[in-house]
């Protein structure tokens, strides 16, 4: 179906191939470029549409906002025009993972405004909220920790954004990505404050000096704490305060007990004052990041001695009956590779796959279209680490010949000809490279391997940033966490560490295995990290405890781990081909199976759950499925 934008058409539904409505005889498509398919919205100063970018070959979604002002009287239109146009510009400056981007903005020769943005398939966090109840702590924590960076950002280039609400976010269905949405209500930091009665915002959620006016920084921040205090209640905020007492009353509204520190977090954000609340978005993440860190498990430093066990501290040891019956079967195998496949990375959005064997073959999968790899690249050394930037523009590879190579394109993935163009050889480690990793912006490159540095890498200019150093033997495994600030890395000195990227220094060093540490993994809330070693067991931490759990079921080394997306399900593979899969929150075993012929050397996790990828020295790649 195509839908006419004609405000005055009463009957707008037309057939899809149609080039002029049938009802009113308008053009269906804006600029002979943009066709709407089907309303999404409305509010009062316009129109949404769901619509396709027909000038692209892959003709992909985007949104239409038409402005049509519901408002009587000339000064509310005009206010209402300046809005929209507002909303534009902002858009134009803003270049942030976390914000849909503007495609276009124009005004068509009846006179109407229209914006084209980026099409984020998803559900705002208040129509998440009706469907699926109340936010858990970890889901709460999850916003924070986007929804804050994107404010420093903005911030900085001096928007407020001035209607934060859970109707202004959105969910991506395939990765559980939070957006920002609606900037009609933006304003420039500095700008002289808007005509006295002139209210912008949501009353429920808006901070008071909003209602006279008044907007700064940290009044987005009010808003977010608000945000998060509907989410975690299911309550409106104007029935969270107790007037006859003064005071916030929210605790009483929930069904779970909350961190304390995570309380003070929240509590700072909505002090009614705006000089008692966090003056800029960076001060609520390091508070935030601290009650994440500050309870990290004690340092133990390999020439430390060992910390004598407490009732609080000792490890929990699991030694369950292996579930040997197999709940999930195999959906599809890839037999592409001829050498032993060492390395897979999955895109953010969960639609491509990229591998790398022993014969120095990188392949990258539309798992759409499995048959072939639609774009490889060869080298002369085997291949022990890939990894995909979140925006899908660069694929890097760790290889035996102590090299990092970048490949970048406008989208490699979309690339069906050998990556030979744009590369950069990233020469500067003295060893063996064993790890790669994009930060979840994609903006920092880090590598690690036999020489026990890690290297720190700008995405953009292949140039290193700095090295880190404190590994005693080769680095194996690492991952960022909190939105990139922190590195976590393991290793072949059996310890895993936590590095502050923005300060470059060491923050704790925890002696983990009794082996090789080959994998770590790291749950989206970033409260759960799990460790895999050749001493045959996996490691589950608890960000914030000083208790670590220990699953033992392998017969042979752990090679690779995964932690589901809703953070349920633990998965790791061993050197004799075995996958075994744990419940996340009972420590218990799910299922153990032969997966592969040989060693399972990596294993991930569809965004979707119920999906398991697994690449193993038998030179198969294999799609597991729950049944």
């Amino acid at each position: 179906m195509s839908y006419c934008l004609n405000p005055s058409c009463v009957r707008p539904e037309n057939p899809p191939q149609s080039n002029f409505c049938r009802s009113c005889g308008g053009r269906l498509r804006l600029r002979d470029r943009y066709l709407a398919v089907e309303p999404i919205g409305q509010g009062g100063f316009g129109r949404t549409f769901k619509a396709i970018d027909e000038d692209k070959p892959s003709k992909p979604f985007c949104v239409i906002k038409q402005f049509f002002p519901q408002v009587e009287g000339t000064n509310a239109a005009q206010k209402a025009a300046e809005l929209f146009t507002q909303e534009a510009s902002a858009l134009e400056q803003l270049d942030y993972p976390n914000i849909p981007e503007l495609l276009a903005y124009f005004i068509t020769p009846d006179g109407r405004q229209y914006l084209v943005q980026e099409f984020i398939d998803g559900q705002n966090l208040k129509t998440e909220l009706e469907l699926q109840g109340k936010f858990s702590v970890a889901r709460t924590r999850e916003l924070l920790l986007t929804i804050l960076p994107t404010l420093a950002y903005i911030h900085h280039l001096g928007f407020i954004h001035r209607d934060i609400k859970p109707e202004n976010i959105i969910r991506r269905t395939n990765d559980g990505s939070l957006y920002l949405v609606d900037f009609g209500a933006a304003k420039i930091a500095s700008a002289e404050p808007p005509a006295k009665g002139t209210t912008i915002g949501t009353p429920e959620f808006m901070a008071p000096e909003q209602g006279w006016g008044k907007a700064f920084v940290s009044s987005d921040l009010y808003s977010l704490g608000m945000t998060c205090l509907n989410l975690l209640t299911g309550v409106s905020p104007l029935a969270l305060f107790d007037d006859s007492q003064n005071r916030w009353i929210w605790r009483d509204s929930l069904t779970t007990e909350i961190d304390p520190k995570l309380g003070a977090v929240l509590d700072k954000l909505i002090e009614p004052r705006p000089i008692d609340r966090y003056q800029t978005a960076k001060e609520a993440i390091e508070a935030l990041q601290a009650d994440l860190i500050s309870n990290l498990p004690v340092a133990v430093t390999p020439d430390s001695p060992p910390a004598i066990p407490t009732t609080n501290s000792a490890p929990v040891t699991y030694l369950p009956t292996i579930n040997t019956s197999n709940n999930w079967s195999c959906n599809y195998t890839f037999e592409w590779h001829r050498k032993p496949i060492n390395t897979l990375d999955l895109s953010t959005d969960g639609r491509y796959l990229i591998s790398g064997d022993d014969g120095g073959t990188v392949a990258i999968w539309n798992l759409s279209i499995p048959q072939q790899p639609i774009a490889t690249y060869s080298t002369n050394n085997a291949i022990y680490a890939v990894a995909i930037s979140p925006n899908l523009s660069q694929v890097a590879s760790g290889d035996k010949k102590r090299r990092v190579q970048l490949r970048r394109k406008e989208s490699v993935i979309n690339s069906v000809q050998e990556l030979r163009a744009d590369l950069s050889n990233l020469d500067s480690h003295n060893g063996f490279v064993y790890s790669v990793r994009f930060s979840p912006d994609g903006k920092i490159l880090a590598s690690g391997g036999a020489d026990r540095r890690i290297r720190l890498w700008n995405a953009e200019t292949s140039k290193i940033i700095y090295t880190l150093d404190g590994h005693q033997e080769s680095v194996m495994a690492m991952q960022f966490m909190l939105n990139g600030k922190i590195l976590i890395s393991a290793g072949a000195d059996r310890t895993i560490r936590f590095w502050d990227l923005e300060h470059k220094q060491l923050l704790k060093t925890i002696e983990a295995h009794t082996q090789t540490i080959h994998a770590l993994a790291i749950s989206r809330d970033n409260k759960v990290i799990i460790s895999g070693s050749t001493d045959r067991t996996v490691q589950v931490r608890q960000l914030g405890t000083s208790t670590h759990h220990t699953l033992q079921g392998h017969q042979d080394g752990v090679l690779s781990v995964a932690i589901s997306p809703d953070g349920k399900t633990i998965a790791s593979g061993s050197m004799d081909g075995v996958v075994n899969l744990w419940d996340a929150d009972t420590k218990s075993s799910i299922a153990s199976f032969q997966a592969h012929q040989s060693a399972v050397k990596s294993i991930v996790f569809h965004p979707q759950g119920q999906t398991l990828i697994t690449a193993s020295w038998d030179r198969t790649i294999k799609i597991w499925q729950a049944s």
